[in-house]
């Protein structure tokens, strides 16, 4: 089974998980490929990092970055976000592209290094 949530908390490994149970309106750790952020802030924090490689720890290194430069991770409690999970057993959630295990793990490593 899949689960999901409206919050993330990164963990010691450099990864994320669900975190539902975290108090109040904010998030610690955006889910990866669902933010919302005016082109101010975006280009403010300097969007995305240019040494990730392919896929992978995006929202990690977003998280970070808006918080330790000011901002705020707000749950938009009136939102709903559909997410096709990968279903091994179904042709239409099948991976389509390769996603390097070592592109991943750079990236998701890479974040905490450069952050904290």
């Amino acid at each position: 089974t899949f689960g999901g949530g409206t919050k993330m908390c990164l963990t010691w490994n450099a990864d994320f998980g669900w975190c539902n149970w975290y108090p109040g309106p904010y998030v610690p750790v955006m889910s990866g490929g669902l933010l919302a952020l005016t082109r101010f802030w975006w280009q403010a924090t300097g969007g995305y990092d240019d040494q990730m490689l392919s896929w992978g720890g995006e929202n990690l290194d977003q998280s970070m970055r808006t918080w330790l430069c000011g901002g705020e991770i707000l749950v938009a409690t009136g939102s709903r976000v559909a997410h096709m999970w990968r279903d091994p057993s179904k042709p239409k959630t099948m991976l389509r592209y390769a996603i390097p295990a070592d592109h991943v793990r750079r990236n998701r490593l890479g974040a905490p290094e450069g952050w904290l």
